[in-house]
């Protein structure tokens, strides 16, 4: 909008210094200044979406290694039962071998 004062004979007259079309200088900085703001605010908004985004890839990531671990956890429970359960029959054989070599002994002592 063009701003005109009339001049003394009654006709309008463009105020000076003030270009058609053009917003004056502190609009058009308080328009930079809200546009910087709002691409600040767009690439702030970008950068919490990539960190969101590494966060639910690091999430998937420990889950599958979790699911790794847990299966592995799973089978060494199971070779530590067989191993336990082998070491006592061992211990068992042990004993009961001991034993008959005491017996073979008292047998030569009394003999």
């Amino acid at each position: 909008m063009d701003k005109r004062a009339p001049d003394e004979a009654g006709h309008d007259q463009k105020e000076v210094g003030v270009k058609e079309g053009v917003p004056p200088k502190h609009a058009q900085s308080e328009a930079d200044t809200k546009r910087a703001k709002q691409q600040y605010a767009q690439r702030s908004r970008v950068r919490k979406l990539q960190y969101i985004a590494e966060l639910e890839r690091k999430v998937q990531a420990l889950q599958s290694e979790g699911i790794e671990v847990s299966s592995e956890m799973e089978f060494l429970t199971q070779q530590n039962i067989m191993l336990n359960l082998e070491n006592k029959a061992l211990k068992q054989r042990l004993e009961s071998l001991q034993q008959e070599q005491l017996i073979k002994r008292c047998k030569y002592a009394l003999q």
